[in-house]
């Protein structure tokens, strides 16, 4: 069970290089019961750098420790982050690979899908969600699995007003259950008062 502001992932010095692109000596530690925004212009590594904190991508060089299990991303295109074609189906498949039982996974499901108020799409096909039901049902996979970390890259892009107090709403949830949420952003606006707030420049990132 994770502990408050325990250290989750950890970076130091980290570098990654990509033809003319660069991160240059990355440091952050992202600790559980905090919330991290990381803003900076299109193409600046927001990314790259979310990947790199979940362990999606390993680093040219530099120092990278991860203390928890199965850290998670909302991939900025929301159609690469299915693997089912039904919204339950795909619900299921992070906590059968992580081996929990039929029973747990049905009663996360039915716990998640009720705080995210999308009940009513279980049933349905993916491909036939808007764009901010996609973001729903991916946020409700990822917490089905119980992930202490959770990266948010671009979520903020398709919603209105109510939408994004909503995601607001659940990052505010996720902190009082002790999780590490990291949202990437290149629009100013919808930074707010959180633990830290990052900018991602020229490779470089500063707070």
């Amino acid at each position: 069970m994770v502990k408050e502001y325990e250290t989750l992932v950890y970076l130091e010095n980290i570098n990654y290089n990509y033809d003319s692109f660069h991160l240059k000596n990355i440091n952050l530690e992202i600790k559980s019961k905090k919330s991290y925004y990381i803003y900076g212009p299109c193409g600046s590594g927001k990314t790259t750098l979310g990947k790199i904190i979940c362990g999606l991508l390993k680093p040219c060089s530099g120092k990278i420790i991860i203390n928890c299990l199965n850290p998670s991303m909302i991939l900025q295109n929301i159609d690469n982050q299915f693997v089912r074609s039904v919204v339950s189906d795909d619900l299921a498949f992070g906590p059968e690979n992580l081996g929990m039982g039929k029973n747990d996974i049905n009663n996360k499901i039915s716990y998640y899908s009720k705080l995210l108020k999308i009940e009513s799409l279980l049933n349905r096909n993916i491909s036939s969600l808007s764009s901010v039901e996609k973001i729903k049902v991916a946020i409700c996979g990822i917490m089905c699995t119980e992930s202490p970390v959770i990266v948010m890259d671009e979520v903020f892009s398709y919603m209105d007003y109510e939408q994004i107090s909503f995601i607001y709403d659940l990052e505010e949830k996720c902190i009082d259950n002790n999780k590490a949420v990291i949202i990437l952003t290149h629009n100013k606006n919808y930074l707010r008062k959180t633990d830290d707030v990052f900018m991602l420049k020229d490779g470089i990132l500063c707070l």
